[in-house]
């Protein structure tokens, strides 16, 4: 297949106006593109034979008691020996919530800019922060002075 010529085709001019300027139109003036909706298929209904029913007829009758079995405890599998990070990370993060009374975020010194020593420190700041709030509130539940 040969390939075609490069450029534009013989034909093309943009027609400019000499002044003022160019209206292209906007894409939300364009009227929306109709879409042709799928029809359903429905699958050929076949009549069905109609068969007699027949008619039960209730007899009432006592049911004998169930028999308990004892189901007997499988052996327990295996449980993994490591921790998924994301696992330490929940735990870490629902040590904090519990503590989340005592965290004084006002104590907390600003970040300041990136690459200065404020930014620096901050990280330590905040994880002094969260230090002091756990060990007050596992004080608390442990009541110890």
């Amino acid at each position: 297949m040969a390939k075609p010529a490069r450029g534009l085709p013989e034909g093309f001019s943009l027609d400019l106006p000499d002044e003022g300027p160019v209206d292209i139109g906007d894409f939300l003036d364009e009227a929306p593109l109709a879409f042709a909706q799928r029809k359903p298929q429905k699958a050929p209904v076949e009549a069905t034979p109609e068969l007699p029913i027949p008619q039960q007829t209730f007899r009432p009758q006592i049911v004998p008691e169930r028999e308990e079995t004892v189901v007997e405890e499988s052996a327990r599998p295996a449980s993994e020996t490591d921790a998924r990070v994301s696992e330490v990370f929940q735990g870490i993060v629902g040590l904090l919530h519990n503590a989340m009374d005592e965290l004084d975020l006002a104590e907390l010194p600003r970040r300041g800019a990136w690459g200065s020593v404020t930014a620096k420190n901050f990280p330590g700041a905040l994880s002094e922060l969260f230090e002091r709030a756990i060990v007050q509130a596992a004080k608390k539940r442990s009541r110890l002075p």
